[in-house]
């Protein structure tokens, strides 16, 4: 390789590292459809979408979220609400429709032909992963 094309290969790989490391945010989780989980503070974790203004500063579901699992089309959230008048509980975002639906028990959740196939993790898992549901 010429000293012309070394020097431009190691200023693209250089530029893409840079790149990475400016983008990357280790207390934010992509979901999916631009939704992402975010560490808010010690360990209190939100969803939102960049460059979506939310109600409140609990993002979609207006509150701190305990628990989270998501597939293509829908994500699920066990809910602790910021305003005490609302109902903590399980609340279920339509990506596609950006509609919100809550509380529901977790007994619904489990009768739920496709909620219930979404896989639940805890908001601190650091091995989470998007269900794969077959309609």
């Amino acid at each position: 390789m010429s000293g012309k094309k070394r020097l431009i290969a190691v200023a693209v790989t250089l530029t893409s590292g840079i790149l990475v490391l400016c983008f990357y945010d280790p207390n934010s989780k992509h979901l999916t459809s631009g939704y992402r989980r975010n560490l808010f503070e010690g360990d209190t974790y939100y969803i939102d979408r960049p460059g979506e203004r939310f109600a409140s500063d609990g993002g979609i579901f207006e509150g701190s979220v305990e628990e989270l699992g998501w597939s293509d089309a829908l994500i699920v959230a066990k809910v602790t609400r910021n305003y005490k008048g609302d109902l903590d509980g399980w609340y279920v975002l339509d990506v596609a429709t950006r509609s919100v639906r809550g509380p529901i028990t977790i007994e619904e959740l489990n009768r739920d032909p496709v909620l219930s196939k979404i896989e639940r993790y805890k908001s601190s898992d650091t091995k989470m992963r998007k269900s794969r549901i077959v309609r």
